[in-house]
């Protein structure tokens, strides 16, 4: 069972024959934007940043001083935090404790 259109159209596609034409400067051009890319990606900030840090954190001596300087700074963060937290908590407690000794404190408040 042949059929006619089958055949006409295997012919056709045997005689298909695909001539690309490649602009003269194609190469040349697309190595020029491909070396403007590499270019821009060495130039950027972060990305240099963060291969200088994961290298220096390859190395033990490294990892375990930063370790050690993110937690002193952690610590220093949470203590002036709680510094201005408790003067707050006795600001508070003075006047409640002024307030209860002498209670014409709340009519003439003290002056600060």
């Amino acid at each position: 069972m042949s059929n006619p259109e089958h055949d006409e159209l295997s012919q056709k596609l045997r005689a298909w024959k695909v001539d690309p034409q490649i602009p003269s400067g194609f190469q040349r051009e697309v190595w020029q934007r491909i070396a403007a890319r590499q270019a821009e990606r060495e130039e950027a900030f972060w990305p240099a940043t963060v291969q200088w840090l994961s290298g220096l954190l390859a190395r033990p001596q490294y990892a375990v001083a930063l370790v050690a300087l993110s937690l002193g700074l952690s610590v220093a963060v949470a203590h002036v935090q709680a510094q201005d937290s408790n003067a707050a908590s006795w600001k508070t407690l003075e006047a409640r404790y002024t307030t209860s000794v002498d209670p014409l404190a709340m009519a003439h408040p003290a002056h600060e």
